[in-house]
């Protein structure tokens, strides 16, 4: 638990060039600030982390290891992420992807 946040949900998913993205929601049920993450080991893959919040508005990060994305003052709702491949090294890449709040 750093700068506050406590971990929420977490999944652990793998994706493939012929699967290139997965989506996911997060019900965000208490006033405060959100960090998505999404983490795997830099071995030549690209990721990108996609978050729409319940009104629509979306944050975009790609990266070719860690990606984080912090929503401050989160609304509440359902928050959607989205991880879409762009490069792959091997089938079933490994990654795993957590909502944290604060």
């Amino acid at each position: 638990i750093q700068g506050g946040f406590s971990p929420e949900s977490k999944s652990l998913l793998s994706t493939s060039s012929g699967q290139p993205s997965v989506t996911k929601s997060y019900v965000h049920g208490q006033n405060g600030d959100l960090e998505f993450v999404l983490a795997f080991e830099n071995r030549g893959a690209e990721l990108e982390l996609v978050v729409e919040g319940p009104d629509g508005t979306k944050k975009r990060k790609t990266g070719r290891e860690t990606v984080k994305i912090r929503i401050p003052d989160a609304g509440l709702g359902t928050w959607k992420y989205t991880i879409t491949a762009k490069l792959v090294p091997y089938p079933n890449f490994p990654f795993s992807c957590s909502v944290w709040r604060k």
